[in-house]
């Protein structure tokens, strides 16, 4: 039963997102049942002004909100578990500092919440701006929502998503203290440990497109050896029924996404500095036998490339599900 309390804390990072954040002020305060959220904006050390214009913006609103300034710039994902500690919401969602939202943000998730009770997370779609506005659909399968399809076909993209807040915080559930990657390894955690989900085909979030802000800031250096523990977490969170079905979808793309990143950062992994704990042939042969048929065309081709943290990463991970 919805009550008119505090339904959804809204957590927003804030990081050099200058005059921007103002349309998404602008945003807020357009939208009904203004009693029925709070928005917790964290700034993460910005470098500019953007403390200064977020207290301006924030001055003549009707909605609650506070501004939580931090001491140490610790990226999106330890920013974010600030808000999750600090929020009073029964749910939670994520909101990017240079993002939008719809004129019906709040009614559609109210309306969500209030005629599908007590689900564990509820999920909508979003839009891309400035790249021909593509829509994301949040869950990209025909077949009812479940944990398992979920694991597989949700979208693990920070926003669009609105989680039970006791789920959060009774599980220890959080973001890991790295700059790339945490949202993918925070809800395929959640996805586990969930029971129930919805899914609504209709958008009520517009990414930007912004090279500046703190997620999607691509200078910052990957730390692949924390990465690689907490998606070792993430896998062995899951049920055995589809362990090897979250490794194929989701961590085999951890090993292309940190490729594709170390190619773009200018503070570059060097492959050849990694020590491989096994033979090269050996693991081929094992490859050749595994019954993971997706994953084993996929490594077999970053074997003959040589890509040698590819092979660290697939070692390091189906160690835990074989």
């Amino acid at each position: 039963m919805i009550t008119d309390e505090c339904l959804v804390s809204i957590i927003i990072p804030v990081y050099n997102s200058g005059t921007r954040v103002l349309n998404l002020i602008d945003d807020l305060e357009r939208q009904m049942n203004l009693n029925m959220f709070e928005v917790l904006f964290i700034d993460d050390c910005s470098k500019d002004n953007s403390v200064e214009i977020l207290e301006q913006g924030l001055s003549k609103v009707s909605f609650k909100h506070s501004v939580i300034m931090k001491k140490n710039n610790d990226g999106p994902g330890e920013t974010r578990n600030i808000g999750i500690c600090k929020s009073k919401g029964n749910y939670i969602t994520f909101i990017d500092a240079d993002d939008r939202i719809s004129s019906d943000f709040m009614s559609i998730i109210v309306n969500a919440i209030r005629y599908n009770e007590n689900k564990d997370i509820y999920c909508f779609d979003a839009r891309y701006v400035n790249r021909n506005n593509k829509t994301i659909k949040m869950y990209a399968h025909s077949e009812y929502i479940n944990r398992e399809n979920a694991s597989l076909y949700m979208n693990t993209s920070t926003w669009g998503k609105v989680v039970k807040a006791d789920l959060l915080k009774l599980n220890g559930i959080r973001f890991t203290r790295f700059f790339r990657g945490e949202d993918q390894i925070f809800w395929q955690n959640v996805i586990s440990i969930s029971e129930s989900f919805y899914y609504e085909e209709k958008c009520i979030y517009y990414y930007e497109q912004n090279d500046s802000s703190l997620t999607k800031n691509k200078g910052i250096k990957v730390d692949f050896e924390e990465t690689i523990k907490k998606y070792e977490l993430s896998v062995t969170r899951a049920e055995d029924n589809y362990k090897i079905k979250i490794f194929v979808h989701r961590f085999l793309f951890l090993i292309a996404k940190s490729i594709q990143i170390s190619k773009k950062t200018k503070n570059r992994v060097s492959y050849a500095n990694i020590n491989l704990p096994f033979d090269k042939k050996s693991i081929l042969d094992e490859i050749k036998v595994s019954k993971l048929s997706i994953s084993k065309k996929i490594i077999c081709r970053w074997f003959i490339k040589d890509r040698k943290l590819a092979l660290y990463l697939y070692f390091r991970l189906y160690n835990i599900i074989r």
